[in-house]
């Protein structure tokens, strides 16, 4: 199994584990509720490899060296060799392995190998605020939440979603403020960069509309399809 193939079947495994267990417990939710699992599982894992930039940064700076000397501007035959990295099942636990994520990331945003940046500290620190809000937003949206905690659910959940929106917005002005884009191809630039990042974009703006429901109407019927 490579890299590729491992967050393929994490991602898989994850999301139909939780579409699974919504349907079973709420068999009319909308199909946003499954949207929100999906980037859920995925914020989940990115949520590891955000803690893994911060224990592991020293690392990250020598193996984003020898990429550069290695593919010499070639940042997308780094992608393709990352992903095709083959993987054991032990190494897919290990917080260290992951650190190639952002070395090979930094080809493209040299920020991700300095530790003053703020697109390091964002993430790093997305990383270990979120992933605990992440998993009671889900355990919520499939087990429900009591009328007691639900204006406490809705709030935490709408600023953990609010703290992604921000975070992307803030780094994407960051990233082409200083230019980081100038000698990479346009294509690689949107795929690698664009698409990734616009994720945290979209995701969160749902998640902030679940919430602003479920505080509006003290129910979670936005998500229940109620």
């Amino acid at each position: 199994m490579n890299v590729a193939a491992y967050v393929a079947l994490y991602l898989a495994a994850t999301t139909l584990t939780l579409c699974y267990l919504q349907s079973l417990h709420a068999p009319s939710s909308p199909l946003l509720t499954y949207l929100l699992h999906f980037f859920n599982s995925l914020n989940f894992l990115i949520c590891l490899w955000e803690i893994s930039l911060g224990l592991y940064i020293e690392q990250i700076q020598r193996t984003f060296k020898t990429l550069r000397r290695k593919f010499n501007r070639d940042e997308l035959g780094a992608c393709v060799e990352f992903f095709l990295t083959p993987l054991t099942l032990k190494e897919a636990f290990a917080l260290k392995t992951w650190h190639v994520v952002w070395a090979t990331y930094a080809l493209y945003d040299p920020s991700y190998q300095n530790q003053e940046s703020f697109g390091f500290f964002i993430d790093v620190g997305n990383g270990w605020s979120t992933i605990v809000p992440t998993l009671t937003y889900t355990y919520g949206s499939i087990y429900g939440v009591s009328d007691n905690y639900i204006a406490l659910w809705g709030c935490a959940s709408l600023c953990i979603f609010y703290q992604m929106l921000y975070g992307t917005v803030i780094y994407f002005l960051s990233y082409i403020f200083n230019k980081r884009y100038a000698g990479k191809g346009v294509c690689e630039v949107l795929g690698f960069v664009g698409v990734s990042n616009t994720m945290w974009f979209v995701f969160p703006l749902l998640g902030m509309y679940v919430c602003e429901e479920v505080l509006r109407t003290q129910s979670l019927a936005v998500l229940r399809g109620q």
